[in-house]
């Protein structure tokens, strides 16, 4: 239904319609992806701070560890499109697959990157949000039947909600 009434739209009509919705989503996911970081972030290393200086230093390089190999071996068995900052991937799908991004390497990525971020990975946080982000924007425009070609404004729009919420989000 949906689908069918985007089709029978002109295109000055249908095109900024689907690029608020694209930039609304790819927000929408960039938030949550934000969200999610700062409070589990907040909850997994606030007991920490309670313990003596050196079982903080033991519970803490015990986390680092263990949610650095977590995410390594998600990102690495699971979906290995999802391994890596984010950036260079999202570059090739925009340059290579027209702006196709698999959802399970969206959802992965998402997962990943929230247990690598909160277990204090050296991971910035820009990367991991604009793949998530313009990820579910190329994937909303496949389920709205937008041609595969076309895919690449939905990523390019998912990109730039991202980069909004990962510069406005201290």
């Amino acid at each position: 239904m949906i689908r069918q009434a985007l089709h029978k739209m002109p295109d000055r009509l249908r095109l900024p319609l689907l690029t608020a919705i694209y930039g609304v989503v790819g927000g929408l996911a960039a938030v949550a992806f934000m969200e999610s970081i700062h409070w589990l972030f907040d909850g997994g290393w606030g007991w920490l701070t309670a313990l003596s200086p050196a079982r903080f230093l033991i519970a803490s390089f015990l986390v680092i560890t263990v949610s650095s190999l977590a995410a390594g071996v998600l990102m690495s068995t699971i979906c290995p499109g999802a391994a890596g900052s984010g950036i260079p991937q999202l570059k090739t799908a925009y340059w290579n697959d027209m702006g196709l991004i698999p959802f399970r390497a969206v959802f992965v990525k998402f997962i990943g990157g929230i247990i690598a971020l909160v277990g204090g990975a050296s991971l910035g946080r820009e990367g991991p949000t604009v793949f998530v982000a313009s990820g579910l924007a190329s994937n909303l425009a496949g389920w709205l039947g937008i041609d595969r070609r076309k895919r690449r404004r939905a990523a390019a729009a998912g990109t730039a909600a991202a980069l909004v919420c990962a510069m406005r989000r201290q």
